[in-house]
């Protein structure tokens, strides 16, 4: 090619080899220039953000001596925030991208390591504080980078020693198949299903005049599986609701922030966390790229992907009158089981947000349930129940709300409700969201989600509970409460207050009768929930 061509001008071509003498080849934002094999480039190349220069084949070839140059923009941020970046050059240094501070993750250690400039390796992620020195006007990093492009075969290390998490990054001038990614390092029994995505939302809180020694949230990782993706919220505006009425009436309920899920593609300079299965190597490929053009920018900045359908899933968000959001997606796909799945599942990252959601499963080998923000289920039935386990940080007695943001494949026309044990309610999410209030803690027997709306109806009037139709009997006498069980063993039990609170929790039981004795009657109602080793959970309303 000779003289200068402009893709925003002349539009996208694609090509089997890539000759450029005289003049710039310039990409421009959602624009791609398709190369299935070699480069030569005596000239020059211009890749605006959001622009794509894509090569297919692993042993194509790249010489001449020209440069490339690739502008990457991050999402706005505040003093102390952090962009994950990756380069897709071969030989950039890492002091070319304006900063405050940046650092390394050193899983073989498992910790954060400070590190100024030097030579980004390939395929290996960073984390950039922005220099922006504003706490009120979050301002974009813009990273230029210039130099040979990554192409071809790359490898980066993983480690399992002292932390199972690695910190990885889009290696080419283009999106990257996420899909591809974790099917080619699973199937090589490197790596897990889950990619996590730093998106910032949260303000970093406690911070000093400089953002330095500031508190991040974990559940700020947007997370992405087989199964689809789930977004974060903003720790700023991310529900507003009638906090006077409790009864799912005049909700307004309104998210902000980047809550959008990740997609397909992940972006060039796009860094994100994954789980390791062996020490060994990921391994990123040309065959990964995403061959179709737009595809390159989406770097966590606000605006609104577009989503995937057909699948049969829907997505669950907590959120409280202070901001704290969490979202959760659940799915049926052919592909999945009922246990963990590493290709579709994905382990939630508990951490300091102040408010949490995710389902549980059986963990193999532990007397603990694993967290999923992700769960992919082999085959629908109505009869599904789904366990959901529910965190508050703050202090007890605010007001929350879980609702229903979105439903795909069979979920559009099928009405999906949560039980709250607690409560003993039972509420369609297809009619709005649903408000409660609760203490501080972590609540793993409150709340489930199922597909019909049958309830055992326990009124609690009496001293106990003995129903023909239950498996469990439950009688408060005096200051005992004495638990029987009919058919099967019991394992373990656990009573509530009516706010939530977790006054009685044992574990490790045998035989199939229990006393208590040490919780003193006082003519209060108690949520009793009652778990036997077959796996089988029943709640039952006391007055006590």
């Amino acid at each position: 090619m000779a003289g200068a061509y402009d893709t925003a001008v002349n539009g996208n071509f694609s090509c089997c080899t890539l000759n450029l003498t005289t003049g710039i080849l310039s990409i421009g934002s959602g624009d791609m220039v398709d190369v299935q094999h070699d480069i030569t480039n005596n000239t020059s190349i211009t890749i605006a953000d959001g622009g794509d220069l894509l090569q297919y084949y692993d042993g194509a070839v790249n010489s001449g001596s020209g440069g490339v140059s690739l502008t990457r923009v991050s999402q706005p941020m505040y003093l102390g925030d952090y962009t994950y970046w990756s380069s897709p050059m071969s030989n950039y240094n890492l002091s070319g991208i304006p900063k405050n501070r940046s650092y390394i993750w050193n899983a073989q250690n498992g910790y954060w390591s400070y590190v100024v400039s030097g030579t980004m390796t390939p395929g290996t992620g960073y984390i950039v504080m922005t220099n922006n020195a504003s706490k009120v006007t979050p301002v974009a990093t813009t990273a230029n980078f210039t130099g040979t492009i990554n192409n071809g075969r790359i490898l980066s290390n993983i480690f399992l020693v002292n932390s199972k998490w690695n910190l990885l990054g889009n290696p080419y001038p283009g999106a990257l198949s996420a899909e591809e990614f974790i099917l080619y390092n699973h199937a090589a029994g490197n790596t897990t299903g889950g990619l996590y995505f730093w998106t910032h939302n949260t303000r970093i809180s406690n911070y000093n005049t400089e953002g330095l020694n500031g508190y991040f949230t974990e559940t700020d990782y947007a997370v992405f599986t087989l199964a689809g993706g789930v977004g974060t919220g903003t720790g700023t505006v991310a529900v507003s609701i009638a906090v006077d009425n409790l009864d799912n009436e005049g909700l307004d309920i309104s998210y902000g922030g980047n809550t959008f899920p990740p997609l397909n593609s992940i972006a060039s300079g796009q860094a994100f966390f994954v789980e390791g299965l062996v020490n060994g190597t990921a391994t990123f490929r040309n065959c990964m790229r995403v061959t179709s053009a737009g595809n390159n920018t989406n770097f966590y900045r606000s605006s609104k992907p577009t989503q995937n359908t057909g699948s049969d899933r829907f997505w669950i968000d907590v959120a409280n009158q202070t901001g704290s959001f969490k979202r959760m997606l659940m799915g049926y796909f052919r592909g999945a089981s009922d246990g963990f799945d590493n290709l579709y599942d994905a382990n939630i990252l508990s951490g300091s947000n102040q408010v949490e959601i995710y389902m549980l499963i059986d963990d193999a080998g532990s007397d603990q349930d694993r967290k999923l923000t992700i769960q992919g289920k082999k085959q629908f039935s109505k009869d599904d129940v789904i366990k959901v386990g529910f965190k508050l940080a703050e202090t007890g007695g605010q007001l929350n709300v879980i609702n229903l943001p979105k439903a795909e494949g069979i979920f559009v026309d099928m009405d999906i409700y949560l039980e709250d044990k607690l409560t003993q309610k039972i509420h369609n999410l297809k009619e709005g969201a649903y408000s409660f209030t609760s203490e501080a803690g972590e609540f793993n027997d409150r709340f489930v989600i199922r597909f019909t709306d049958k309830i055992n109806n326990n009124d609690g009037d009496k001293k106990g509970h003995d129903s023909k139709e239950s498996n469990v009997v439950v009688v408060s006498n005096g200051d005992d409460i004495i638990i029987n069980v009919r058919k099967g063993e019991l394992h373990k039990i656990k009573i509530h207050t009516v706010s939530g609170k977790v006054i009685y929790d044992q574990k490790k039981l045998d035989g199939v009768e229990y006393a208590i004795s040490d919780i003193k009657a006082e003519n209060n109602v108690l949520i009793v929930t009652v778990y036997l080793k077959e796996g089988k959970t029943e709640t039952i309303k006391i007055i006590h």
